[in-house]
């Protein structure tokens, strides 16, 4: 058939040979179609063998496995082989190994030992430690670390120890030499006494007591020599030793204190003391603590004619006070001429004292005897020194080339509303406007240049001059007033009054306040101006008109005492 025209022989035979061909190929499909169904019932599972059962048995030691290999770290290739030697050898170690509460136990058999070895060297084992710590016995602590410092120390004779003390005074003494060993040798070399020797002590109880050698009598002299009873020539040395004069321990003390470098003359000594102690004053006495002499004292002089008297006038003297810093009382020298009253300490008296405080020299009196002192005068410490005095009473004063300007309480003004010479207008009232004085001089006096309200220092009795220039306005008739106030009190008043005629006119006039009045400390006064005239005022403070206000303290006899009316 592989070929379109052949003979029918040949076709048929090769009709027969694929007939043959399919029955092979049918048996052979049989057995496939078998082979498939075993293939499908294993892998359906439905064998016993089959590989879905083995699969799922599986599934759970993979499982297994992998929750075992979670627990693992691996970074490198292991050998696993090498790991069963390891454990196989750690199986072994264990079995030396014994927990025992709180200590671990290394142990081997009987007849082994441990052996320790480095690099594959043997270094040691238990046996040869055992050996070791058998030979030695601790009682207690050891520090091995010092041990070896202490023992070159004990060595070299270097430790402090009563080892060393001892060495160290053993080493200070003094050795026998040679000569002297040689005599000891020999000594020791010397032979005892013989039996003859012997036998001659013990004949020696036949003797007469004469020639007898008596050892009791020796122990008699023993005693008598230590006692001194014994007749001798150390006796009769004793005796006479003991008979001399003994020098007293106290006087042995007193001459302990005594310090002397050279010869002393102790009798030129005692006439010195002597000739000393007559130039001692007896004019002196005593008063407890205190020391007093009831005749002139004088120092660089030999005859006082005062209490107290300094030089003889031909040298110098000073006297010097120098008492405590930053005090009111440093230093002071006190005259009084009673010893009596409230104050004890100034005795209605006087003083001279220095203030290192305010660094000032003061002069006080005690005429109250109240227990304070009074200043009079201060003398103050400065670059420029100056004089501060309280009163100053005199019937005759003469101050000769003086530029100071005295101190008193004063208060000087000039011109109205206005600093300079320009005219100020003011609204006229009945009731008074308030008048403020300009260009203000003052001293103790204070006064508000803003509100014109000014104050004194004390209660006491001032001089008031005040003047005010103003045209008062038109009308016919015209009434100017200027007043001190205080609050709504008058109480200084000066007035001026115009009739006219002609009821346009303007009227011009001046106001001259001129008066003693009595005021009083912290109390506030102002000058006020008033009109029976509504209308503008000018005040004119041009040259002519000279509004001026002087305010100063009256001159009076110290201690007057001012009536209370006087500002009435």
């Amino acid at each position: 058939m592989s070929d379109n025209l052949h003979d029918l022989n040949v076709e048929e035979e090769e009709q027969d040979e694929l007939i043959i061909d399919v029955a092979l190929l049918k048996t052979q499909m049989s057995t496939a179609n078998t082979n498939i169904t075993n293939l499908s019932n294993q892998t359906a599972g439905s064998s016993s063998s089959g590989l879905l059962a083995l699969v799922q048995a599986n599934d759970t030691d993979i499982a297994s496995i992998q929750s075992k290999t979670n627990l693992l770290t691996i970074n490198e290739a292991v050998d696993l082989d090498n790991y069963d030697t390891i454990n196989s050898n750690l199986t072994s170690i264990n079995g030396m190994l014994e927990k025992d509460g709180t200590e671990t136990i290394l142990k081997t058999g009987a007849g082994n030992k441990i052996q320790f070895s480095v690099g594959g060297q043997n270094i040691f084992n238990s046996n040869e430690i055992k050996n070791l710590t058998d030979n030695v016995l601790i009682s207690s602590n050891v520090n091995i670390n010092t041990l070896d410092t202490e023992l070159t120390g004990i060595k070299n004779n270097s430790l402090a120890s009563t080892l060393k003390t001892a060495v160290d005074a053993n080493s200070a003494k003094t050795g026998i030499t040679s000569s002297q060993a040689s005599a000891i040798t020999a000594n020791t070399a010397k032979t005892g006494i013989t039996s003859d020797k012997t036998n001659a002590i013990a004949s020696n109880s036949t003797l007469s007591a004469a020639n007898q050698i008596v050892i009791v009598s020796i122990g008699t002299e023993k005693e008598g020599i230590k006692n001194n009873t014994l007749a001798s020539t150390l006796k009769t040395n004793v005796d006479a030793n003991t008979a001399k004069n003994s020098y007293p321990s106290g006087d042995a003390t007193k001459v302990g204190h005594i310090s002397v470098t050279q010869a002393v003359d102790l009798d030129t000594m005692e006439s010195n003391i002597s000739t000393n102690n007559s130039k001692v004053s007896t004019q002196w006495s005593n008063n407890g603590s205190e020391v007093y002499i009831t005749q002139n004292v004088g120092i660089r002089t030999s005859d006082p004619n005062s209490d107290l008297e300094i030089g003889d006038g031909t040298t110098n003297v000073r006297m010097r006070l120098n008492g405590q810093n930053s005090q009111t009382n440093s230093s002071e020298i006190i005259f009084t001429d009673n010893r009596s009253g409230t104050n004890p300490e100034y005795y209605m008296g006087a003083s001279i004292r220095f203030n290192s405080t305010d660094n000032r020299l003061e002069f006080l009196t005690d005429e109250g005897n109240d227990g304070t002192a009074e200043p009079a005068m201060f003398i103050y410490r400065a670059a420029t020194p100056f004089i501060q005095v309280t009163h100053i009473f005199a019937d005759d004063l003469s101050v000769q080339t003086c530029n100071l300007r005295p101190l008193s309480r004063y208060c000087y003004g000039k011109r109205v509303h206005s600093t300079t010479d320009t005219d100020s207008e003011i609204t006229l009232t009945t009731g008074g406007v308030p008048l403020i004085y300009q260009n203000i001089l003052s001293n103790g006096i204070v006064y508000n240049s803003s509100t014109g309200v000014w104050t004194v220092p004390t209660t006491g009795l001032y001089e008031v001059i005040a003047t005010l220039n103003i045209n008062c306005g038109s009308g016919p008739e015209s009434v100017l007033s200027l007043f001190i106030k205080e609050g709504t009190t008058n109480v200084l008043k000066a007035r001026s009054h115009v009739s006219r005629a002609e009821g346009n006119n303007n009227t011009a006039m001046q106001l001259n306040m001129n008066g003693i009045v009595r005021l009083e400390a912290s109390t506030d006064y102002n000058f006020v101006c008033a009109s029976n005239n509504s209308g503008t005022g000018t005040i004119q403070n041009d040259l002519a008109g000279n509004n001026c206000l002087i305010i100063k303290g009256a001159v009076l006899q110290n201690d007057t005492t001012v009536p209370s009316d006087w500002n009435s």
